[in-house]
């Protein structure tokens, strides 16, 4: 496995674990913790920045902070989005009031909009992957960005 890989893993793994128990904080104590889920996907990347250079005993190019921060966010926004997957499967999960709202709604509804509606409800896992995965990518994409003016080398200061 390469060290790119290597280090986005461990990055990711760690902003994602940090983001799935905001997640749960989240639903359990306040919907003020959500906030917080943005800077554990930018951890994600800023982590993997830290874990590269580290591993390579060297600094990383912008280049490298972003591409690390990217992959380790869309490793911490699938963990995350999985996690989030299961707890709605377990009926625990984020606005299980609103997806039993919508389904109970749909009844009520005709047209292409009860079609959507049933077709968002049906493929609610995927849609929840896609997006959460996506806004991990480009939030620890950032965090590899700060990383790399962290572990920069010193020359292009």
């Amino acid at each position: 496995m390469s060290p790119y890989v290597r280090s986005a893993i461990a990055g990711g793994l760690q902003g994602g674990v940090a983001a799935l128990v905001l997640e749960v904080a989240d639903i359990v104590i306040s919907d003020f913790i959500d906030i917080l889920l943005c800077f554990a996907f930018m951890a994600c990347g800023f982590l993997a920045a830290r874990h590269f250079a580290m591993s390579q005993g060297r600094a990383i190019t912008g280049g490298e902070g972003v591409g690390l921060g990217a992959l380790a966010g869309a490793v911490g926004g699938f963990l995350t989005a999985a996690g989030i997957s299961i707890m709605i499967l377990s009926g625990f999960g984020p606005g299980q009031e609103e997806i039993n709202e919508a389904i109970a709604a749909t009844g009520t509804m005709e047209g292409p909009a009860a079609k959507a509606v049933e077709f968002v409800i049906t493929y609610i896992h995927v849609v929840i992957l896609v997006t959460i995965t996506a806004m991990g990518s480009v939030l620890g994409l950032i965090g590899g960005a700060l990383g790399w003016r962290v572990w920069r080398p010193r020359s292009e200061e």
